[in-house]
């Protein structure tokens, strides 16, 4: 009887430490957090493209002890979908389980939304399309365009197919000519206008363009003038 009573002090402190931290933990064991979590692909076949639209992120409900959820690097968590066994165009649906997420050991995958993520794969096509030049406001007074070339004349691009068929010529950025007179060149962007779509040559084109005076023609009312191009 003596020893259950020696050092009763420490041991009834030890004990409520013990059940204390029970409590914190055994209590906080159903917390629950949602994450924002970007969506990565992994093993893209090389002769396939994925012609719809791309979800940037799913959200994930994530369950674990409060400590460990206010320590997590949420900035470290992301989704990635497995693509090596898509050999084929068409259709395909996954679903996001624990193993497509860098979740750290201890939390627990209550569930993702959405939970599935369909997909649409195509044949990756490739195409040579001519460069449109876009030209802003109007040359100075008395001045019109006389020639105009983009340096090179054709971009390769490459995407879906049913996308890239669809991509009939790649606009560069407007080109302001309010003060050009005589020759110029510019060195501008192009666009594609297909997010699926992208450019395998370099995005910059040379413009160009020559601006002459524009004469008045014989036989034109008075104050009229005509482009005389050579």
């Amino acid at each position: 009887m003596k020893s259950l009573f020696h050092n009763l002090g420490w041991k009834l402190f030890s004990l409520a430490i013990a059940i204390a931290l029970w409590v914190t933990f055994a209590g906080s064991r159903g917390v629950v957090m949602s994450i924002a979590a970007p969506v990565a692909y992994q093993n893209m076949p090389p002769h396939l493209e994925i012609s719809s639209g791309l979800p940037e992120k799913v959200y994930l409900e994530v369950q674990g002890v409060s400590p460990r959820l206010r320590s997590l690097d949420t900035s470290a968590i992301s989704v990635v979908l497995d693509l090596q066994d898509v050999r084929q165009p068409g259709i395909r649906t996954f679903t996001i389980d624990r193993s497509d997420t860098s979740l750290p050991p201890g939390l627990k995958l209550v569930r993702a939304m959405p939970a599935e993520l369909q997909l649409h794969f195509e044949q990756r096509r490739y195409a040579d399309v001519p460069v449109s030049i876009r030209f802003a406001g109007a040359p100075p007074p008395g001045y019109s365009i006389e020639w105009q070339a983009a340096v090179p004349e054709k971009l390769r691009i490459v995407g879906p197919a049913s996308r890239v068929e669809r991509v009939k010529y790649a606009e560069t950025d407007p080109i302001d000519l309010s003060n050009v007179v005589g020759k110029a060149e510019f060195r501008v962007h192009v666009f594609i206008g297909d997010p699926q779509v992208r450019l395998v040559s370099s995005p910059e084109v040379t413009v160009k363009v020559n601006l002459g005076r524009a004469v008045v023609q014989e036989g034109a009312k008075p104050g009229g003038t005509a482009t005389v191009r050579d």
